[in-house]
């Protein structure tokens, strides 16, 4: 008699099935990489008060750069100079009854619009066109006042 592929143990393309010993080594390496966590949880179990105390110091200084590191109160924290806003240069401003002349004496609606607008400009003196606030230097925070005791 002839016996079968599934007799075999081949399947339809003939090929075998796979060998039984693969899941025992599965079992192996999981049991082996359970062993290695193991020991270094066991391993840095004697430093986790160095480390609690370590965390805690870093804690304390953080919070102490964020209490005296304050917002700057001219800029807002952007660090650009609130005048100019960042951009060197301030139209110098047309009275609201000037403007509203110039639109009405405008010929058409792209000079309508345009008229009551500022024309001339100038140079930021506050920052001197360098743009950032002059109150922190451009850093956007500002040191705290820190309380002396005698």
């Amino acid at each position: 008699m002839r016996r079968s592929k599934e007799a075999k143990g081949l399947d339809r393309f003939g090929r075998g099935s796979p060998p039984y010993a693969l899941p025992e080594t599965a079992g192996a390496s999981v049991l082996v990489a359970g062993l290695v966590a193991g020991g270094v949880l066991l391993l840095r179990g004697g430093n986790s008060k160095q480390q609690q105390q370590q965390a805690k110091e870093e804690a304390e200084e953080e919070e102490a750069t964020q209490i005296a590191e304050e917002a700057c109160s001219a800029c807002g924290g952007s660090g650009l100079c609130p005048r100019c806003k960042g951009e060197g240069f301030v139209f110098k401003e047309v009275a609201e009854e000037t403007a509203s002349r110039a639109r009405k004496a405008a010929k058409n609606m792209a000079t309508r619009y345009t008229a009551g607008l500022p024309t001339k400009w100038t140079y930021c003196n506050r920052c001197s066109s360098t743009r950032s606030c002059t109150k922190c230097q451009g850093t956007g925070t500002q040191q705290a006042a820190t309380p002396t005791t005698l």
